[in-house]
């Protein structure tokens, strides 16, 4: 009786220790998912060097990483010189829920540059432009932002804008749907790229526009928020129902 006793403890004791300190067969499902290899290659809001203008120091608004920016060649006044090759470093440290592990080598890209090179599973980008030219860049004086397509239930979200004589620009949404669901609200930011000559030096806050949004910059700002109004919710379908008769008037 008093071994029985004792193997009936025993088995109680395991019980409550698996109770308490859980098990290592615990399903998938419980478990802490994994990162995600970052899937967004086009570095937002390096700005190319020009003449006169002052180096960005950190990388525009992205989902998926944040960045800093050091830069190789003479500066006057801390501004960029005329005539001058630059190249920047660029920093990159994947936000939660991503990872640079995975990465292939040279696929990330940053917009005027002529070469950016990166090692597999790196976030250490480095970008070299061309030259500088001998005349300061005039501010960009155009206001809409065309090609960013108002979100519809169905609907494929762009990823650049049509490009303009002026500048080019990327698309991120929020949230990040493909396609566009129903009854949501979106948001795209716009990271611009001002063109040789040009600048966003001089434009006021809440330059920019954006069809069917309300689209706010900052000062002397290339980075556009662009809020779009809710979806429209998807239509009821009203099957057929045997020997249902219905009247219209």
């Amino acid at each position: 009786m008093k071994k029985k006793w004792l193997i009936f403890s025993v088995a109680l004791a395991l019980i409550a220790g698996l109770v308490m300190f859980g098990c290592d067969n615990d399903p998938p499902d419980n478990k802490k998912p994994a990162n995600k290899v970052i899937d967004l290659f086009t570095i937002p809001g390096v700005t190319p060097p020009a003449y006169t203008e002052t180096p960005v120091t950190f990388i525009g608004e992205n989902d998926q990483y944040t960045g800093t920016v050091s830069w190789e060649g003479e500066m006057e006044n801390g501004k960029f010189g005329s005539e001058t090759e630059y190249k920047a470093t660029i920093t990159l440290t994947a936000k939660t829920g991503f990872t640079l592990t995975g990465i292939p080598a040279g696929v990330f890209t940053v917009a005027g540059a002529t070469s950016t090179t990166h090692a597999a599973n790196s976030g250490l980008v480095t970008a070299v432009f061309p030259p500088t030219g001998d005349i300061a860049p005039v501010a960009v004086s155009i206001k809409a932002i065309p090609g960013v397509t108002i979100p519809a239930p169905g609907g494929i979200p762009v990823s650049t804008i049509t490009a303009t004589d002026q500048f080019t620009g990327t698309v991120i949404w929020l949230p990040n749907d493909n396609p566009f669901k129903s009854g949501e609200t979106y948001t795209a930011t716009i990271n611009l790229t001002a063109k040789p000559g040009f600048t966003f030096n001089g434009i006021t806050a809440d330059f920019f526009t954006v069809a069917g949004a309300t689209a706010t910059n900052l000062v002397n700002s290339g980075v556009v928020t662009a809020e779009f109004p809710v979806t429209a919710n998807a239509p009821i379908s009203i099957k057929a129902i045997p020997g249902l008769v219905v009247e219209t008037c």
